[in-house]
């Protein structure tokens, strides 16, 4: 491969490593203060979006490029949900899942229902994002 692939390839991973630690820190400082539903919401669709984009780049893009029809199986769009979901949930931790749980009034055994919708969002507006750039 190229050395000036890999040093471009170096450059975007550690312009996302820097973007994910950058929102991480904001998740911190954010969810130590919820103080209502509003902003328990949308520290969760936030952390869904960084979660689904996060998802795209180190996996989901590659497997569509790599496809024939420029599309995922039915196993490999579960496999990115499911990594989607556990990133979304690394990103706000034990205490921030606890937090959304409480500030947002829903069943602990719930969380992964909820935070599978937040995710499902955050798809549909990456994918609006994308179709509107290439327009």
């Amino acid at each position: 491969m190229p050395e000036f692939l890999l040093e471009g390839l170096l450059m975007v991973g550690c312009a996302a490593l820097v973007s994910v630690l950058a929102q991480l820190s904001s998740y911190i400082k954010f969810k130590r203060g919820l103080r209502s539903k509003s902003e328990a919401g949308f520290l969760l669709s936030q952390a869904a979006m960084d979660a689904v984009t996060q998802v795209a780049q180190t996996l989901t893009d590659d497997l569509k490029k790599a496809a024939t029809d420029g599309k995922l199986t039915k196993l490999e769009r579960l496999d990115a949900r499911t990594k989607a979901i556990d990133q979304c949930k690394a990103f706000l931790g034990p205490s921030g899942v606890a937090l959304v749980v409480e500030s947002l009034g829903i069943d602990p055994l719930r969380i992964e229902e909820v935070l599978g919708q937040h995710v499902e969002a955050a798809v549909h507006k990456l994918s609006e994002r994308r179709a509107e750039r290439q327009k």
